[in-house]
């Protein structure tokens, strides 16, 4: 662990987090599984169920997948404000990380032994 300066390291940790931030939020949406999981959370959202049997498949598996809340909630913020909503959760959720890593480094004493 670095040992803390005062007020000005504190500034560019901040800034730091806004920059990586901003970063992620302005990413092109490049993930080629969205569009599934897009089309999966309509489908739940539609059918106000979770399916058994994946829909969008051609021989129709028995479903083993457990990302139905995210699908959905992806679904619902595409619905909502289009790419530009998924992209600012994007950059919402690396700095809710950030803020995390951040205050549980903060917690850590020197000497303190990691447990």
């Amino acid at each position: 662990m670095l040992p803390r300066t005062g007020h000005a390291s504190s500034l560019w940790v901040r800034f730091g987090v806004l920059a990586i931030t901003t970063a992620q939020a302005s990413k092109t949406l490049g993930d080629f599984d969205l569009p599934w999981h897009l089309a999966i959370g309509r489908h739940v959202v539609e059918q106000r169920a979770l399916p058994v049997t994946d829909p969008l498949a051609f021989t129709h598996r028995p479903v083993e997948y457990v990302e139905f809340i995210s699908d959905i909630l992806l679904f619902s913020l595409m619905r909502l404000g289009g790419p530009l909503a998924l992209q600012l959760f994007g950059g919402l959720v690396v700095a809710a990380l950030a803020v995390v890593l951040l205050v549980a480094s903060g917690e850590r004493r020197p000497g303190a032994v990691a447990g």
